[in-house]
């Protein structure tokens, strides 16, 4: 009998846990883009999620607009393989997930939502003539069909930063710079593994139309001392530094059919993924509470 008693208790314990889990999720996020073209390099690159798009392919119109960075208006919230790389970070993640802890919560997962909103068919600068800001395309051998009828299923990877940056006009980061004229990252683009950003990559997780919700598990930021000695360091990483994105998707073979030539249509690295607002997802479960201090 005391057998069969701890048996079903083993059976209904997990159940039980599950559903004493909560779950923070944070909407509010700062984004912010920096861009490898020549055009470019200084300029803090403002961001929205309704962000200036144009439609440039001839047929079609409803998707698959390019993405503008660096004019007047704010850009769209997207990132390729090579020039444009998104920031992000979650201002009020570090202050309620220590809450959370102080309150008897333990941290079980903690997941980057990146809700899927569109793919460039045509990268900037797709047109038969060359433009200073972006990447020289052009519209035949076949190019333009390909991409008309295959939706891509391309993926999203993620670096945790190091340095401190704001989403601002004036002082947001730049491809040569953490804080514009200020604070300068080691090598361009942040891509300094030493002082610029961590070596990990986080991903790949898709992000399509086929599959609208890419998840990037991140739970080691927190489980992790190579990102900071103490909890709360290593809390702060979600509200100060964030992550740097890009496509993970240089190359697509499955556009290559032998007809294009130099490869056009399956050198995918230029072309964008589009998202709506990251969101940072983090699951918590009955635990002992941890005293943080207090964390602004």
């Amino acid at each position: 009998m005391k057998s069969i008693f701890i048996t079903l208790l083993a059976a209904v314990l997990p159940a039980f846990s599950i559903l004493q889990a909560e779950t923070l999720v944070f909407e509010q996020v700062e984004c912010a883009g920096i861009s490898g073209f020549r055009a470019h390099w200084d300029s803090p690159i403002s961001l929205a999620e309704e962000g200036l798009r144009i439609p440039v392919d001839r047929e079609v119109k409803d998707r698959g607009q390019t993405a503008i960075w660096g004019g007047e208006k704010p850009g769209p919230l997207c990132f390729d393989a090579v020039h444009r790389m998104l920031l992000v970070r979650f201002p009020e993640a570090a202050k309620k997930i220590a809450a959370a802890l102080s309150e008897g919560r333990c941290i079980e997962r903690i997941e980057l939502l990146l809700p899927y909103r569109d793919e460039e068919i045509w990268p900037p600068g797709r047109i038969d003539y060359p433009v200073p800001d972006g990447y020289r395309y052009r519209m035949n051998w076949g190019v333009d069909r390909k991409w008309r009828e295959q939706r891509p299923n391309w993926h999203a990877v993620a670096f945790v930063l190091r340095r401190p940056w704001i989403a601002d006009p004036a002082l947001g980061p730049t491809y040569n710079a953490a804080i514009n004229g200020a604070v300068y990252w080691s090598r361009f683009g942040a891509s300094s593994t030493e002082h610029d950003r961590f070596p990990t990559v986080f991903g790949p997780a898709e992000v399509s139309s086929y599959h609208p919700e890419g998840r990037l598990d991140v739970t080691a930021v927190v489980t992790n001392e190579l990102y900071g000695k103490t909890m709360e360091e290593r809390l702060r990483v979600f509200s100060d530094q964030g992550f740097l994105l890009q496509k993970w998707e240089v190359y697509d073979a499955r556009f290559l059919d032998g007809s294009d030539a130099y490869e056009w249509a399956s050198s995918s690295s230029p072309r964008a993924i589009l998202i709506r607002r990251p969101r940072l997802v983090v699951t918590l479960s009955p635990g002992e509470p941890q005293d943080l201090g207090d964390i602004s």
